[in-house]
C-alpha cells in the first residue's frame, strides 16, 4: 500500500483532491526556500529513495538508495543530510540538491554532532566535560570540521 496524499485548502480546511501515490512515504521535509523533499520507500520490495516534489505536483526521483535505510531528512536550500544504514553500518548521506552529487559519510560516533548547512559541514562537539575549566575570550578550542 503506498501513501495518501491530500490537498487542502489552508483557509478554509477543505480538501481541494487527494490521490493514492505508489509509493510509502517515510518523512518529508521543507527547506527554507519552498523547495519540498521526502524520503519514500517502494511498498513491495522495500526500497528507500529521495524524492522532490515538482510544481506539477508529481514527484521527481533525486537519488535511489536501493535497500539502504534512509531516515531523519534535514534539508537547507543547497543540502539533504539523511542518516543512512547499510549493512548493520550507520553513516550520513548529503545530497547536493542543485546538481544531485552525493557523498558519503561514516557516522561520527564519538562526538555530539551539529549539521551547520551555511557550509554543509558537521560540527563535532567534545561529549565529555569539566566543571573546573576556565575559558577566556582568545582561548585555543579543541575542535575538528568534517567535510
Amino acid at each position: 500500500m503506498g501513501s495518501l496524499e491530500i490537498t487542502i485548502n489552508s483557509e478554509t480546511g477543505k480538501i481541494l483532491d487527494n490521490k493514492w501515490l505508489p509509493l510509502r512515504i517515510n518523512e518529508v521535509e521543507q527547506s527554507p526556500n519552498g523547495d519540498i523533499y521526502a524520503i519514500a520507500q517502494e511498498p513491495s520490495r522495500k526500497l528507500f529513495s529521495l524524492l522532490q516534489f515538482q510544481d506539477n505536483g508529481e514527484f521527481s526521483v533525486v537519488t535511489e538508495n536501493g535497500y539502504s535505510q534512509l531516515y531523519g531528512l534535514q534539508v537547507s536550500n543547497q543540502t539533504a543530510l539523511l542518516n543512512e544504514t547499510w549493512r548493520g553500518e550507520q553513516g550520513y548521506l548529503l545530497v547536493d540538491v542543485k546538481d544531485n552529487q552525493l557523498t558519503h559519510r561514516a557516522e561520527l560516533n564519538e562526538y555530539d554532532k551539529t549539521f551547520n548547512s551555511v557550509d554543509n559541514t558537521f560540527i563535532k562537539l567534545g561529549n565529555s566535560y569539566l566543571d573546573d575549566v576556565e575559558i577566556a575570550n582568545g582561548d585555543l578550542v579543541s575542535h575538528q570540521i568534517a567535510k
